[in-house]
């Protein structure tokens, strides 16, 4: 399991879910939990958007759970095989 718990993290997100290697999944049975922490920004929108641009041909071997908390979890999205 991959955890990643981002506030604010808009222009680095990308780059932190890029270096995440696609061929953990041929050693692993990889699971990446991603917790937006009250991010004030666009932080939360970056991570669907890049999770499904750059994983959606290996989404097959990755389970990718994203989560939005803002006093209490306001979004929870499932990105699994």
């Amino acid at each position: 399991m991959i955890f990643i718990v981002a506030y604010n993290a808009e222009k680095t997100i990308e780059s932190v879910l890029r270096r995440i290697p696609p061929e953990l999944s041929v050693l692993y049975e990889v699971e990446v939990l991603i917790i937006d922490d009250s991010s004030q920004d666009n932080t939360f929108a970056k991570s669907e958007q890049n999770i499904l641009e750059t994983y959606l041909s290996i989404l097959q071997y990755f389970s990718i759970v994203l989560i939005k908390v803002m006093g209490v979890i306001r979004k929870l999205v499932f990105i699994t095989h």
